[in-house]
Formats: C-alpha cells, structure tokens, sequence
C-alpha cells in the first residue's frame, strides 16, 4: 500500500514539474522585447535600442528616454534636450504629456520626429494604449495648425511585420483632387516612416488615406478609403504598381484622368520613377474606370493641375 501511495505521489510531482516547465518555457518564447526610440544626433532619423524584455511601464519608458542611450553614439536623449517635460498623467490607458514652450520652438521635422519617438516609445508599455500632447497646457497641434488629438503606433508609418530599427522622415508632394473634382493640387506633407518602407509605396498609402486634415481644405481623395495595395516594384525608371478592384471606384465623381494622374503626378516625384504602369488586381487588359487603358505607361501630366492664384 505504502509503494502505490509513494508511487502515485511521484508520479503527482512529475507532472507538476512537466507543467512549470513547459510554462516556463512558453513564457520564455512569448516574451516580448521592448525598444526604446531615440533622435539621432543629426535630427533627422530615428533608432531603436532594446531595454529588454520587462515592461518599464509609461513612467519608465519616459525616464530612459530621458537617458543616453548606451553604446549607440550617434543617438541622443529625447527628453530634457532641446524640449523638456512638465508633468505626466497616466491612466485609463492615455498617457498625457505636458511640455514646456520649447516644444514650439522644434522645427518641422524636429516635431514630427521627436512625437514618432515618444508615442512609438510609449505605446509598447501596457499601461500605454494612446499618447496626448500637450504644451504648457494647451493642446499640442501640428505645422498646419491642425490639433494633435491622441496618437498610437499607427500614427506613424511602418512595417508591422518586420522589426523596426529605424525612422525616417521625409517630405511627400501628394495629388488630390480639387472641389469639382476635375483637377489636381499639390500638398506636401511630412511623414515619418519606417526604413523598411520604400517611398513609392509610402505615396500610394498616403494617397489611400486621402488628404491631410481634410477639413475645410476643400480637397477630395482620389481612391477610396478601401483600396488595398497588391504590389509595387520600380525598375528601369518605371514604377509598375497593381491596386485592388476597389481602386477602379470613383469617389465623389472624381473624373477618370484626374484619378490616375492623382497616383502617376504623385509617384514621379519620388526620385527615379518617371513613368508609371498601373493595373487593377495585375491585369492591365482593361481601362481605368472604363475609360483609360492600362496597357500604357503614363508620365507626369503638368496641364491637369490646378493653377494657383
């Protein structure tokens, strides 16, 4: 009796043990690794630089960004350089950030790549799902004026797939369409992106989005919201991009030539493309919304831009 007792308690610490060790090890393969993503000394680019694979918190991630980086000479402390901290509230998941009046004096670029740090930071943690800015008080808006609101990962551009080490920022011109819908104006805009990112798709997931702060500019999208990249590639000179059947759409009756010239004015301002060829789903045996061929190769079209006053 007292064999079958011992034998049924081993056999109880056995597979007790089975069962620490194999969450042991699960939790081992799903620990996440966390970044914390610093300016560089230039001002013009972002790097990451692990801490690890404990969640500093909100608070936390704020501190070390408030540190030089170790071993990583060509990046800078965030906070406390230039622009300095007020006060941070952290609760119900929104981080709110209050900065001292030297955040106004950031230039374009500075600004956008100093908000890419702090929220992309941030919004790791998991007390962290949005950041809010605001200065001395008051809350933040960007260059155009427009309110900041609150901000996630998604604000800024990148690779989910893949492992962000760097940022970058760069000046688009994007082509939308005019309030009648039968001409195209220039916007520029600035956008902070992934490296892993090539431009060309960067113009066509702008274009998608539509135009920035849309309220009140009287612009319209050329695509709508809904259109998915299939594939984009650039070679010789040409970009060759294949969009979704929800591409051939017309939102807000914008005309046919409009419409493409929107993604091919936009495209050949990215150095190197000079033409483009667009197919819908990899098919360019058929026109764009019924009425231009796809089995041509387009070129900038200066006369259906709008003139400025």
């Amino acid at each position: 009796m007292r064999k079958n007792v011992l034998v049924i308690f081993s056999l109880i610490f056995l597979a007790a043990f089975i069962l620490v060790a194999c969450t042991v090890g699960r939790d081992k393969e799903e620990a996440k690794e966390y970044f914390a993503y610093y300016l560089n000394v230039d001002d013009d680019d972002i790097g990451a630089v692990s801490v690890g694979k404990t969640d500093p918190g909100g608070k936390g991630m704020l501190d070390l960004l408030s540190e030089n980086p170790k071993r990583r000479k060509n990046l800078k402390v965030v906070m406390g350089n230039t622009v300095s901290l007020n006060s941070c509230e952290i609760a119900g998941g929104q981080a709110l950030l209050d900065f001292d009046a030297s955040y106004m004096n950031l230039s374009k670029a500075q600004e956008v790549l100093f908000r890419a740090s702090v929220v992309r930071s941030l919004c790791q943690c998991a007390d962290v799902d949005f950041v809010s800015f605001t200065v001395d008080g008051v809350p933040a808006v960007d260059s155009k004026g427009e309110p900041l609101g609150m901000m996630n990962d998604d604000t800024f551009i990148y690779n989910v797939g893949n492992e962000i080490n760097a940022y970058s920022r760069t000046v688009l011109t994007l082509y939308f369409a005019n309030a009648t819908g039968n001409a195209l104006v220039p916007v520029e805009t600035d956008v902070v992106y992934s490296t892993n990112t090539s431009r060309e798709t960067l113009v066509i997931q702008k274009l998608i989005e539509g135009p920035p702060g849309s309220s009140g500019t009287g612009l319209l999208p050329t695509l709508p919201s809904s259109t998915k990249l299939i594939s984009i590639s650039v070679k010789d000179g040409i970009c060759y991009v294949s969009l979704d059947s929800e591409a051939a759409m017309s939102p807000n009756n914008i005309s046919e030539e409009t419409a493409l010239y929107s993604i091919v004015n936009s495209l050949t301002q990215v150095p190197g493309i000079v033409k483009v060829q667009l197919s819908i789903n990899g098919d360019v045996d058929r026109n764009f919304r019924d009425k231009l061929p796809l089995n041509t190769l387009y070129e900038r079209n200066a006369d259906i831009i709008e003139e400025t006053p």
